[in-house]
């Protein structure tokens, strides 16, 4: 159970820091909600059948994998991914990576986006939306990978230190801009426990569009496989390159 926490509060700050989003709410539960055309919030009319559009360039549950299961993730569940869903007094040793994880609510024209749970090992998080300029999800807005965070401490009010790290990661010459990163994460508990979990996240330019992945082991202490990670986002790109035009 405690190892369940660590990992979906890695999630919280991994997600913040690097433009993600997944709103984690209390009690340690995954929350996902919709915004799709047909819910209590959709607009309706043209802008409903925008948001449909940008839906079908999500990849199918299956491409993650055989007992992967799907959640639609709506642009609101970004704004919830900031530092209130941190502990208070949590102090993070860098002001940088503290100003990094503000939130900056999104405001895409057009939007959509799921989390998908692969066994309860891997957590991925795929967003469509356009524009893209100006958002976390603009390549330009972390040269090389990293971003005005790069490395830091955060210390949790129960006395565990997580140090951070992030590096660029390769995903290839994908689309009109493409860039990914990569969050090395390790906590060690006051009485001694360490955890390491890394993080993955890549986004990829098609016109005004870009698509965005994001992919944590929910297991501590596992290795990632940053090729099928590399992969997978040549497959999202590809699919809603073709599913959208």
């Amino acid at each position: 159970m405690l190892a369940r926490r660590v990992s979906l509060l890695w999630l919280v700050l991994g997600l913040v820091l690097t433009g993600c989003g997944s709103n984690i709410a209390g009690a340690g539960t995954l929350a996902r909600t919709a915004n799709m055309p047909g819910s209590s919030d959709s607009q309706g009319g043209a802008d409903s059948d925008a948001a449909a559009d940008f839906t079908a360039g999500l990849l199918p549950a299956g491409q993650f994998g055989p007992d992967a299961v799907a959640d639609p993730l709506s642009a609101a569940d970004q704004v919830d991914s900031d530092p209130r869903q941190l502990p208070e007094g949590t102090v993070f040793s860098d002001p940088a990576c503290a100003t990094a994880s503000e939130p900056a609510p999104p405001d895409p024209d057009v939007y959509a986006g799921q989390s998908v749970v692969l066994g309860l090992r891997r957590l991925y998080v795929q967003t469509v939306q356009s524009p893209f300029e100006g958002t976390p999800q603009d390549p330009r807005t972390y040269a090389g990978g990293l971003g005005q965070c790069q490395s830091g401490t955060v210390t949790l009010p129960n006395g565990t230190i997580v140090s951070i790290a992030f590096s660029a990661l390769d995903v290839g010459d994908l689309g009109d801009l493409s860039g990914g990163r990569r969050m090395d994460s390790t906590a060690v508990t006051p009485d001694g426990q360490k955890f390491v979990t890394t993080m993955l996240s890549a986004d990829v330019v098609d016109g005004e569009r870009v698509v965005s992945l994001g992919m944590l082991s929910l297991v501590p202490n596992q290795p990632v496989d940053e090729v099928g990670f590399r992969e997978l986002v040549a497959t999202a790109y590809e699919y809603q390159h073709e599913a959208l035009g």
